[in-house]
């Protein structure tokens, strides 16, 4: 049986990756023989205990656990994994080199100590070695919207050979082929399930919306958000949620933002895209919804700082009228991620379990009353 990334392996994790390959590139980095004691060991670090795409054994396990249905069903779809796997890693590693190559690594990008693309000759070991951040968990700040912003414009400085490497169709290469019928609807039968039916009063106006929205054909619009608003591409992180926020809580108690990870979606589209799902992942509903426009014009003025000179490629107009057509996918793509972040606190025994458990249900709520209305106001096909 030929060796795969959906297949566990014996290395870190289920994966090819052993402890030697870390260590020589350590080794390669610090200049020392020193090598790895016995007192050693690996750990799953991803939110909620769910792997990165990158992790592809992981991801199908915890999905099973949470009795979600899991995409890798067919020979096909296991090798379709494995190829978008190894193609959004190297995306990542591009991303990477570019920055450190033309001195562009932002004070919010994590310190790369080592990569390893995959190739024609290297199917099976991929990886990223990088500083270690403990991470608190956090709202939406201006901090944040600076950090995005100044990502942004990195991609006004790419050449055209570069820019190229970052062409991907996340949704209707990446997402497209994992759209399956039964599993929309698991997906809305889960969410009637959620919090024992608290949703009942506005779920039936969700399935109608999620089941007309989430389709190929539907999401592959967002692949051209961009072109349809008549918006100047930009670079975009792809999966700009609350999880890939890195936070660390200084000496007087304010948290302050030191990275955004996890580069494997990054690409040419629109901005909207990014700010969609920064606002429907980190913010409460309430806050969503009183400070949308605010947090838009924030996010359009540093853009523009960080432009410098450099002529603005869309106007904050069009933005906003992106934003309105890309949010409900934001929220139908994050909210049974979510879900499954219920289940976890509620099985565990901790003071502040119940008011944890409240801001989830209401961070749920408004993520399927706002994905329904943003839906049918902007996003329907006349």
């Amino acid at each position: 049986m030929a060796l795969n990334l959906y297949t566990a392996a014996d290395g870190l994790l289920g994966t090819h990756v052993t402890w030697e390959d870390i260590q020589t590139e350590l080794q390669d980095y610090f200049k020392t023989e020193a090598t790895f004691g016995d007192d050693k060991s690996a750990a799953n670090l991803s939110y909620g205990k769910i792997a990165s795409l990158m992790n592809g054994v992981d991801i199908v396990e915890q999905l099973r656990q949470a009795g979600l249905p899991t995409p890798m069903a067919r020979e096909e779809e296991n090798q379709h994994l494995q190829k978008t796997c190894q193609k959004v890693h190297n995306i990542e590693c591009d991303l990477y080199e570019f920055v450190k190559k033309d001195n562009l690594q932002t004070q919010w990008m994590p310190n790369v100590i080592a990569m390893k693309s995959f190739d024609e000759n290297n199917a099976l070991k991929g990886y990223i070695v990088m500083d270690y951040i403990q991470s608190d968990d956090v709202n939406l700040s201006d901090n944040v919207l600076k950090a995005v912003a100044k990502y942004s414009a990195i991609g006004n400085k790419m050449d055209e050979a570069t820019v190229n490497k970052f062409q991907m169709k996340l949704f209707s290469k990446v997402f497209g082929p994992m759209i399956k019928e039964q599993t929309k609807k698991d997906a809305v039968e889960s969410l009637r399930k959620f919090d024992n039916g608290s949703l009942a009063d506005i779920i039936d106006d969700y399935e109608k919306v999620y089941m007309e929205a989430v389709t190929v054909e539907k999401i592959t619009e967002m692949d051209h958000l961009a072109e349809t608003f008549g918006i100047q591409q930009t670079l975009v992180h792809g999966d700009l949620w609350s999880a890939n926020l890195m936070w660390k809580k200084q000496e007087h108690g304010e948290m302050q933002l030191k990275a955004i990870v996890d580069y494997q979606f990054a690409h040419f589209n629109c901005a909207a895209l990014d700010l969609a799902r920064l606002m429907m992942s980190t913010l409460s509903g309430k806050d969503r919804r009183e400070h949308y426009e605010e947090i838009i014009e924030t996010y359009y003025k540093l853009f523009i700082e960080e432009l410098g000179d450099s002529s603005a490629p869309f106007t904050l107009e069009q933005l906003k009228d992106a934003t309105n057509v890309a949010l409900p996918y934001a929220g139908m793509f994050i909210a049974p991620v979510i879900q499954p972040l219920y289940e976890i606190v509620s099985a565990q025994n901790t003071e502040d379990k119940e008011p944890v458990l409240e801001r989830i249900r209401e961070k749920v709520r408004c993520i399927i009353e706002d994905s329904t209305h943003y839906y049918q106001k902007y996003g329907k096909t006349n």
